[in-house]
C-alpha cells in the first residue's frame, strides 16, 4: 500500500524526485486562492468556481528523459445557474492530466522544469478551466429539473412553458436544413424508374 501524504501546495522540490527512494505521489487538497488569486477566480457565463472551494490533486510524477512527466487527476467543485430553468446547480470539474514538465518547455506541449522547484499550478488552472461547463444543465428536457419550487410546479406555470415548448419542438423544423427536403439522389430515381 503506497503511503500517500497531502500536501498545502502544488510546488515540487526537484531533488526529491532524484532521491534513491524518490517522491512519487503528490495528493494535495488546497483553496482555490491558492491556484488564482481572489480576483481572477474562473467564471464562465453563468458557472464559476467559488472562493471557498478546495482542488483536490492525485498526481504522480516521473522522471523522464525531458524532465518529468506529471499524470492523475485534478478537481474543483463549481456553481452556477441552471440554462433551462434559472435555478443553482453544481457540480465538479474534472480534469485528467497527462503533462510533461521541461526546462525549455514548448509553448502549448509542455510546462517549465524550474531548476529546483516543478510548480504544477500552472497545469491545474489550464487543465480546470477546461473542464468547466460552459452552460450548466440540471434538467433534462422536456422535464423540469427538481430545483423548481413546488409552488411553481403546482400553479402549472412550468406545464404550460413546458407544452408551449414541446409542441414547438415537435412543429417547427430547422430552417438552414429545408434545402435537403428536396434533394433527390441517383439512386432514388433509379428506385422510382424501376417501380414504374
Amino acid at each position: 500500500m503506497i503511503d500517500k501524504q497531502v500536501y498545502e501546495h502544488l510546488k515540487v522540490p526537484v531533488e526529491r524526485l532524484s532521491r534513491r527512494d524518490p517522491l512519487r505521489n503528490w495528493t494535495a487538497e488546497l483553496p482555490v486562492d491558492k491556484i488564482w488569486d481572489e480576483d481572477n477566480v474562473p467564471e464562465i457565463a453563468d458557472v464559476r468556481i467559488a472562493n471557498d472551494s478546495v482542488v483536490a490533486a492525485e498526481l504522480v510524477l516521473s522522471q523522464v528523459s525531458e524532465g518529468v512527466l506529471v499524470s492523475g487527476k485534478l478537481s474543483v467543485p463549481w456553481v452556477g445557474e441552471c440554462s433551462r430553468c434559472l435555478f443553482p446547480v453544481d457540480g465538479s470539474a474534472e480534469a485528467v492530466v497527462q503533462e510533461l514538465f521541461e526546462l525549455n518547455p514548448k509553448e502549448g506541449e509542455s510546462y517549465l522544469l524550474g531548476e529546483e522547484i516543478v510548480d504544477l499550478t500552472p497545469m491545474a488552472r489550464d487543465s480546470l478551466l477546461l473542464e468547466l461547463p460552459i452552460a450548466a444543465v440540471a434538467c433534462p428536457f422536456p422535464e423540469p429539473c427538481e430545483n423548481y419550487p413546488e409552488e411553481l410546479m403546482n400553479s402549472g406555470i412550468a406545464l404550460k412553458f413546458l407544452e408551449k415548448e414541446r409542441a414547438e419542438m415537435g412543429s417547427v423544423s430547422d430552417p438552414r436544413w429545408a434545402a435537403l427536403d428536396d434533394l433527390i439522389f441517383d439512386d432514388d430515381e433509379d428506385t422510382d424508374l424501376e417501380s414504374q
